[in-house]
């Protein structure tokens, strides 16, 4: 068992560097459908140190609750008392390992709690979470970079209609000016813009995220006339090009290890622009990140831009496994203060994604939590 724990003083009992753990108790929060393939990679570490996964979800039939060894109840993030109820619960657990990402700026800034009661966290300062978790502020604190493609931000029509006439010369029929909030997940919102409405192929073909600029003008007038708040919305040209996500296990600001994936349509490969990797680093050091990170590129006028950074882990990281490095456990490893070993991942594999059968083992079943009190006599959860 990790060793970090307080000892009678008060005091926090850290494993001496270079000492091997005998196994570990980790403990993820709601995230993507996809982090059952990251529970996997951690129980079938290289290392063959056994670990105990704890997994949170507020749908009961997310396939994490079934990956895992044991289902904690998820605190609402918007409860005043979230951050207290995640202590409690490593604190009753006896978590090792914490790699939040429901609620992370919450949790970054109590990081110094849960160093007490000898929880690693997974996760960046509480600065950099929370500039990154808004594009806007994001590219703002990169002001100057080429990295930083043309864009505007409206919450108004008039602002609206400002960002349009400054981006009026980029708006082309193949690459159209698109508009998104500024804080969002994946592609939440996107929509690409245009200047007519849908002909008789789009009414008739799948639902895609074109809309016309009438409408855009429509719903933002009727929003103001009825007082309701518009969110700060980015105007911006499409970045063409195939994309590439860099997933990066970063400690203090320095890249330990950087993985690309680039897709373009259904196919995909471990690498991409050779340049991209070192660009993903100096963004690294720029923010002092820390833990699993993902920056995504794609081209604006034949140069890397930059989409947006993710201070959590990306919903694609499985698939660096196909470089032959295990990230999520490396990330353990150094949230331990462990030597990760050599990272030395193998680009070029060429792949698609499919989706896949999860078996779900009594989805109805009520969380660890619940379980315990209900077989403590006194109502109160066991040690």
């Amino acid at each position: 068992m990790f060793s970090g724990r307080l000892n009678w003083g008060g005091q926090i009992q850290e494993p001496a560097p270079g000492v091997q753990v005998e196994s570990v108790r980790i403990w993820l929060n709601r995230n993507y459908a996809t982090t059952v393939h990251l529970l996997n990679m951690l129980r079938h570490n290289e290392d063959g140190i056994p670990v105990t996964l704890f997994s949170s979800h507020v749908d009961p039939f997310s396939p994490m609750l079934a990956a895992s060894d044991h289902r904690l109840r998820e605190p609402v993030v918007t409860d005043p008392d979230f951050v207290d109820e995640m202590l409690a619960l490593c604190l009753r657990h006896d978590i090792d390992v914490l790699l939040p990402v429901a609620g992370q700026s919450l949790v970054a800034h109590r990081a110094a709690d849960f160093k007490i009661i000898g929880t690693a966290l997974i996760c960046p300062p509480a600065a950099a979470v929370d500039v990154l978790a808004d594009k806007a502020s994001t590219y703002l604190a990169l002001s100057g970079s080429a990295l930083v493609p043309p864009w505007r931000v409206a919450s108004t029509l008039g602002e609206f209609d400002a960002a349009i006439a400054d981006l009026e010369d980029l708006w082309t029929i193949g690459e159209p000016l698109i508009l998104k909030p500024t804080s969002g997940v994946g592609a939440d919102g996107v929509r690409f813009l245009s200047r007519t409405g849908p002909d008789l192929a789009g009414l008739l073909g799948p639902v895609g995220p074109l809309v016309g600029l009438d409408t855009v003008r429509c719903a933002l007038a009727g929003a103001e006339a009825a007082g309701v708040k518009i969110p700060a919305l980015m105007v911006m040209p499409y970045l063409s090009g195939p994309e590439t996500s860099v997933d990066v296990l970063a400690q203090r600001g320095r890249t330990l290890v950087a993985v690309p994936r680039t897709k373009n349509g259904r196919q995909r490969v471990i690498g991409g622009d050779p340049r991209l990797p070192r660009l993903a680093a100096e963004l690294v050091q720029h923010f002092d990140l820390d833990g699993l990170v993902n920056v995504q590129f794609r081209s604006f006028d034949d140069r890397p831009a930059l989409l947006e950074i993710n201070s959590r882990p990306s919903g694609g990281l499985y698939q660096t496994s196909l470089a032959g490095v295990n990230l999520p456990w490396a990330a353990v490893r150094v949230a331990l203060g462990q030597d990760p070993g050599r990272l030395r991942p193998t680009l070029g594999a060429e792949y698609v994604t499919v989706s896949s059968v999860i078996a779900l083992t009594q989805p109805a079943e009520p969380p660890v939590d619940a379980m315990v009190a209900a077989a403590t006599p006194t109502g109160h959860a066991a040690d």
